[in-house]
This record gives C-alpha cells, structure tokens and sequence, in this order.
C-alpha cells in the first residue's frame, strides 16, 4: 500500500530542505497459503526480533516499527503470522 508521509529535513533525507510530504510504502513478505504455519511464523518472529540487524544490511529498515507489522489492508495474513501477532499483541490490527 502507498500512503503520505510527512518528512522534515534531515541529513538522512538528502534534499529535502524543508517540511515535505513523501509517498511512503509498506514492505511486504508474500507467501503460498499452503507455506507451513511454522515457517511463516518463525519469519515473522525474526524479523520482530531482530530489527537492528536487518536495518545493518539494509539502512531503511531503521524507519521499520515492529508495533505496526500488522495492517489492516486488503490482503489476507497467513495463519502463521497471525498466530504470531497474537502472541505480541498487535492482532487483530488496530490501524
């Protein structure tokens, strides 16, 4: 999904000289309903946990909120991922 996104200047945001408004899109980790239920929840429990090493291979992933992995949006979320943000609390979404 694409949205607006609001941004100040900043050294990350080269250009960016004043107040602006961005488009902005979600990250998205697609997978087959028949994936098992454990592997896509052990993805989505890594990548909960482990933010600051993904964002060391990948610098924008700094801006990622593991509070806002689940969304409400038009797709379906895998069992295994629900189980999951269950367990921490972000299910259903709140957004």
């Amino acid at each position: 999904m694409a949205y607006q996104m609001h941004v100040k200047p900043a050294k990350r945001f080269h250009g960016v000289t004043a107040p602006s408004t961005a488009m902005a899109y979600d990250l998205l980790i697609i997978t087959h309903a028949n994936q098992s239920a454990d592997v896509v929840y052990k993805v989505t429990k890594a990548m909960h946990g482990n933010k600051k090493d993904m964002a060391a291979v990948f610098p924008v992933l700094k801006q990622f909120s593991q509070k806002k992995m689940a969304k409400k949006g038009p797709l379906s979320y895998h069992p295994g991922a629900i189980k999951f943000y269950r367990e921490k609390g972000l299910w259903p979404p709140k957004n």
